[in-house]
């Protein structure tokens, strides 16, 4: 087995999305066979033999020529860490930072050498200067680069929603991200995308034929089996994840269309409200019981008591998110419950769901009404796209066959090289 050295944002942990999906795509391999450069989250597995962790104050006091004053554990900098406004000035100042390289030093240098890794993984995103430190580990010790991309940032014409994308900043960062990104793609050896869609809107953009692959996100959940009778009594969706990015409005006229179907249903929603108002707006609908920020194991528990899960996006949040596929929808397909979506047919995961008849697709309030009367009054119906879910479960998102077919690219990749 092949060593990887992981280049990403976030350690791998079951805690956040993005380390769920590489340790999930990583499955069977050996923790001394991975090593990782991050630069948030806290080790609290053993999935990594090897870690190398820089924040974003490490690299802001060497950029300064700070010492440090004390030596602080993980958990200790990220309680401390103070929440800097996600805008472009922000991500352009980072930027200039992180890429002066004043942060990296001779114990890197000895973590990747006494490592000895044979393919840089690289997980993408938003930071210019992640796709240059993997650029730089890749051509410094010639090694391969694979590319995990789950993202489209760099196909965008304004980064964020809230972007503005005449000013300067917004220039600034989309030109260095883009110059970053053909930069590594002239060097890396292939590219693992989380969607089709994705994939071909890259290939279009970037062509690269011959080294690419889609492998869609996997689930966690093991065995899951459609319950026939899809209880409770009780009429209950959950819907468990981010409530940011507009699903904060489009949870609002789901519950209050619920409730004009089923008084007596209800829905369990659990993560955080970006605002107050909005949460006060939410909780005050008779049908919904709101249960703030809970664990993942706590999850699965109300998914088990649940007679549906639920997946929202906001229309007008098309272009920003077209291309997003969360762990939260391979989860929803694995769980054995009924799969409602309340999501425009222009997303290309609620076209990717309806082709395989996967969830109760609503496009519009009309069409969710309806789909509403159904699912409460016809447990049939209710039930009937479970086991088309969770046989798409074992063809796309079955994590021990993404692992063996990441494997599979890795082995090709060194070959290549070991040839070439």
């Amino acid at each position: 087995m092949y060593k990887l050295l992981i280049v990403s944002n976030e350690y791998l942990s079951k805690t956040s999305s993005n380390g769920r999906t590489l340790l999930n795509l990583l499955s069977g391999y050996q923790p001394e066979c991975l090593g990782q450069f991050f630069l948030h989250g806290i080790q609290d597995n053993d999935a990594v033999s090897r870690c190398f962790q820089v924040s974003d104050r490490d690299a802001l006091n060497a950029f300064l020529f700070r010492k440090k004053k004390t030596t602080l554990t993980s958990q200790t900098k990220q309680l401390k860490a103070k929440k800097i406004p996600h805008t472009c000035r922000n991500m352009v100042l980072r930027n200039i930072i992180w890429l002066s390289y004043r942060w990296w030093d001779k114990r890197f240098d000895n973590f990747i050498n006494d490592f000895s890794p044979d393919v840089v993984l690289f997980q993408a995103g938003d930071s210019p200067f992640m796709f240059s430190i993997a650029y730089r580990i890749s051509k410094r010790w010639n090694i391969p680069l694979v590319m995990y991309n789950s993202e489209s940032y760099v196909l965008k014409k304004k980064i964020y929603y809230s972007a503005n994308p005449r000013s300067l900043w917004h220039f600034a960062l989309m030109r260095s991200l883009r110059h970053w990104y053909k930069k590594v793609m002239s060097i890396c050896s292939f590219c693992i995308y989380s969607m089709e869609d994705l994939e071909k809107a890259y290939q279009k953009v970037f062509p690269h034929p011959g080294r690419s692959k889609t492998l869609y996100i996997a689930s966690s959940i093991e065995n899951a089996k459609a319950i026939d009778s899809c209880s409770p009594e009780l009429f209950t969706v959950a819907y468990c994840g981010n409530l940011g990015v507009g699903r904060s409005d489009c949870l609002l006229e789901f519950a209050q269309t619920l409730y004009k179907v089923d008084k007596t249903a209800k829905l369990i929603i659990c993560g955080k409200f970006p605002t107050e108002e909005m949460r006060q707006k939410i909780c005050q609908i008779p049908v919904v019981d709101y249960r703030g920020f809970v664990s993942y194991e706590e999850v699965q528990n109300i998914i088990n008591a649940s007679s549906a899960v639920l997946h929202c996006e906001k229309t007008d949040r098309l272009t920003d998110l077209r291309y997003a596929f969360s762990t939260k929808i391979a989860d929803s397909l694995a769980c054995g419950k009924p799969f409602i979506v309340y999501a425009s047919r222009e997303y290309p995961f609620v076209q990717y769901l309806e082709n395989y008849k996967a969830a109760h697709i609503a496009g519009d309030l009309k069409e969710l009404e309806e789909i509403l009367v159904r699912c409460v009054s016809d447990r049939e119906f209710l039930c009937y796209p479970v086991n088309n879910a969770l046989d798409l479960v074992k063809k796309n998102h079955n994590i021990q066959k993404n692992a063996e077919e990441f494997k599979r690219i890795i082995e090709q990749v060194v070959l290549h090289k070991k040839i070439y």
